[in-house]
């Protein structure tokens, strides 16, 4: 262990410019600081993999279509290679991976004992995003995975930041209120850690969201593909997912109505108290437009204009539900290189860096 060394722990939370502090760390390498190359910007997947006791309780594994076995391995590749790097630089030492979430206490204890082979603490920080935006935001992106049941996702604060305090101390970490004008997630995030802010041209809008009415069509090809696998959902979804802005109009959010049954107000409570932080919940509602605002399944139906858009974009001859069956089936049957490799290219990266 390098004395007064740190590792800085970033954990999300999802849709709070995480992908774009990713991009922007990514491989970063300064005297007071290194990001280690665990071959994907985002280091959720092998940080993981390399700690859950079962890695098919991680839904990304399942998603994936990934095997036991296969997460084993990318599980001991990761730790050969995190070790490897930490040993051979004595910086201080960035990881971000907002599938730490879904580590239990136990797991996160694991974590903290091997970075403290290498480091005297470690520092967590957290984004937290008003949670009116965060629900809709957070919904709208399970449609890119094959979303099937209507429902409204919460935040969940002190599920997911609880279990960090107990290990880590809540003196060692920081969330902090996600937006706001001016807000910029990198420049934070390059303050917190006491560097100069990476120049990236990717940075912006490195995740974009997705637009109620592509949601629409999301939601109609899962629906479709019910009897099919969560990965071959993906699959369908994911060669769809370049073209979503093309299916343009307003961006999705639940209704005011919807929310205000269904936000959990003693988690927002305790996350304000354990934090400081403060979100003006009614002020956020009341911005809602209602005309366009989702509050049931039915708002998620695909409209004829939704299918005209469809068949242009993708040069079908019809955009009714047997047109889209047919697409469904020929793009299981296509896919690229990397796709059908899946964790095997990762797994093999993450081993070229632990050499």
């Amino acid at each position: 262990m390098t004395p007064d060394r740190i590792a800085f722990l970033h954990i999300g939370l999802h849709k709070t410019g995480t992908t774009s502090i990713q991009v922007a760390f990514h491989r970063y390498s300064s005297p007071d600081l290194f990001t280690p190359d665990l071959g994907d910007p985002n280091h959720s997947i092998e940080l993981v993999n390399a700690f859950i006791s079962d890695p098919m309780r991680y839904g990304q594994n399942v998603r994936m279509g990934r095997s036991y076995k296969e997460c084993r391995r990318l599980a001991q590749a990761t730790r050969e290679a995190l070790s490897a790097q930490l040993s051979r630089n004595e910086t201080n030492v960035f990881l971000s991976g907002e599938g730490l979430i879904h580590l239990t206490r136990e797991e996160l204890e694991d974590l903290n004992a091997f970075l403290k082979r290498y480091v005297s603490e470690v520092r967590v920080i957290a984004f937290a995003r008003n949670p009116v935006d965060f629900c809709s935001s957070a919904y709208a992106e399970q449609f890119k995975d094959g979303c099937l049941e209507f429902g409204v996702p919460l935040p969940r604060f002190r599920e997911k930041f609880e279990k960090f305090m107990f290990v880590f101390g809540q003196n060692q970490m920081e969330v902090v209120r996600y937006g706001g004008r001016g807000f910029d997630a990198v420049a934070h995030m390059a303050d917190w850690l006491k560097v100069e802010a990476p120049m990236s041209q990717e940075v912006t809008r490195a995740n974009v969201g997705l637009s109620l009415n592509a949601c629409r069509i999301f939601f109609k090809l899962a629906r479709l593909m019910r009897d099919r696998t969560p990965y071959e959902r993906r699959k369908v979804l994911r060669q769809v997912l370049p073209h979503a802005e093309k299916f343009s109009g307003p961006k999705f959010q639940f209704s005011a109505d919807l929310l205000r049954d269904e936000l959990d107000y003693d988690d927002i409570n305790w996350l304000e108290e354990s934090f400081g932080l403060s979100f003006e919940i009614e002020n956020a509602l009341s911005k809602i437009d209602r005309e366009v605002s989702v509050s049931k399944s039915a708002d998620l139906e695909v409209t004829v204009a939704d299918r005209a858009v469809f068949q242009k974009v993708f040069g079908l001859k019809s955009g009714d539900d047997d047109a889209m069956r047919t697409f469904i089936d020929k793009r299981l049957r296509s896919g690229s290189l990397a796709q059908r490799l899946g964790l095997s290219a990762l797994r093999n990266r993450v081993l070229r860096v632990a050499r």
